[in-house]
């Protein structure tokens, strides 16, 4: 799957959702192509690939080594080493297009359906307040039990909390960070499965977006086939 970011406003779109969006865009925004690509669904379908690999290899009876060819819920951490390195790897072929993007690659990353983007410019109550001055249109407890997920780069990048409550402008979590996060961009998302992210710029005004679909597919088959 993935998601379209308007990099200017901080917001996401759908492809569908985005091909609206450009049409009303007059002001020259730039658009940011998101591809995301959950580990635990990848991790299944590798395992079903060599699953299918052992039971078409035969030893000299005859008998299917699928036992010996399929990847095990005991090899995940094994699995885990390799998806990363192929992954880092299937990224560095087309890192070209990510040139003027900081983490544009980013390895098991909780992220979910996201609801906006924004940045933090605030906190209170020893970190468990988190103000954010540019939003000030919350339903109150809309984002309640959801993950507040930070995503600038640092040492904080990809820790999430969850929202015990929010106000207007503001989210109650229930555990601090362990720093300062004021200044740093974050996401609010519905569920944080793990990912791998591929952020690309293209020129998406130009952009057939049936090639960003090709292009989708085309990294979940390199994620899967090097196995």
């Amino acid at each position: 799957m993935n998601y379209i970011l308007n990099a200017d406003e901080l917001l996401y779109y759908s492809l569908e959702d985005f091909i609206q969006a450009l049409d009303e865009d007059s002001a020259g925004n730039t658009y940011h192509t998101l591809f995301v690509h959950p580990i635990e669904a990848l991790f299944e379908k590798i395992q079903r690939r060599s699953a299918l690999r052992g039971k078409l290899v035969k030893d000299q009876q005859g008998a299917s080594r699928t036992e010996e060819f399929q990847i095990t819920e005991d090899e995940r951490d094994i699995f885990m080493d390799f998806l990363q390195t192929g992954a880092a790897e299937i990224f560095r072929q087309i890192s070209g297009f990510s040139k003027e993007i900081n983490s544009a690659f980013r390895f098991n990353v909780p992220f979910g359906d996201p609801e906006f983007s924004s940045i933090i410019t605030d906190i209170d109550n020893n970190g468990l307040l988190i103000v954010d001055d540019g939003i000030n249109l919350m339903t109150p407890n809309a984002y309640q039990g959801m993950k507040l997920v930070i995503t600038s780069p640092g040492l904080l990048q990809n820790m999430e909390r969850t929202i015990e409550s929010n106000g207007t402008d503001s989210f109650t979590i229930d555990e601090a960070f362990p720093d300062d996060v004021t200044g740093l961009e974050y996401i609010v998302t519905a569920q944080t499965e793990k990912h791998i992210l591929i952020y690309s710029l293209f020129n998406l005004a130009q952009l057939d977006t049936n090639m960003i679909l090709g292009i989708d597919a085309l990294f979940e088959k390199c994620f899967i086939e090097q196995y």
